[in-house]
């Protein structure tokens, strides 16, 4: 007799994941966190039985804080906004009436704000090791540049009722006219836009909105209000 023994062969492989890849299935396995499963029963090249193991590691997702900087600024106001999150991070800021002059990609940006109205800045981090955190979000509300009037609410306007149930109405006491209003939800989000003095908001869900009143001047007034 001539006896030849063949040889088995295992295999070691470590993969790192994100938490949105759980749970991950390798060969049948499932894994819902990180650790290591060898799967039995492979047949190699010569026929003999052989295994694999998989070390799999799930790599945390970042945890951001909340943004920091002015909610309140003038068209043509740059102002600073920061967050802090995990070194080695790259951070994807995001706005529509404002431009990021310096700190693109950084936990802290300089911001030049561009239009009137209300904005949401947001941020995203995405860590080193690829996993991406919850998005993070400021309202701001960009008033007129400086040499434009800002409507004062005791002598030139008159949003109301405050609260609201089904009707907002909006009175110019200094006879500019109206050319809209704008309704924003506290996420920053434009619900509505109207160029009527009288709006209809019975659709709306229950909560807080900010409105946004600019007269054919140019003059611009904000205010909170709040639907029952």
């Amino acid at each position: 007799l001539n006896l030849t023994v063949k040889s088995t062969i295992t295999s070691t492989n470590n993969l790192n994941i994100c938490p949105s890849a759980l749970p991950y299935t390798w060969n049948g396995l499932i894994f819902n966190s990180s650790g290591t499963q060898t799967k039995t029963g492979f047949t190699n090249s010569v026929g003999c039985d052989s295994s694999a193991t998989l070390n799999l590691t799930v790599n945390p997702i970042p945890s951001t804080s909340n943004i920091i900087g002015l909610t309140n600024v003038a068209k043509l106001d740059t102002a600073s906004y920061s967050v802090t999150g995990t070194s080695g991070s790259v951070f994807n800021w995001v706005t529509t009436k404002g431009l990021v002059q310096t700190g693109t990609n950084t936990n802290q940006i300089q911001v030049k704000w561009n239009a009137i109205g209300m904005d949401t800045l947001k941020v995203t981090e995405t860590s080193n090791q690829g996993c991406v955190g919850s998005q993070k979000t400021l309202l701001v509300n960009i008033g007129p540049a400086t040499g434009m009037n800002e409507i004062n609410t005791s002598s030139s306007i008159l949003v109301y009722p405050n609260p609201f149930n089904e009707t907002i109405f909006i009175s110019l006491l200094n006879n500019s006219g109206l050319n809209k209003a704008i309704l924003f939800d506290l996420l920053g989000k434009e619900v509505l836009t109207t160029h009527k003095s009288e709006i209809d908001v019975k659709e709306l869900k229950s909560g807080v909105y900010l409105i946004m009143v600019i007269d054919n001047n140019g003059n611009s007034y904000s205010q909170k209000l709040i639907k029952n």
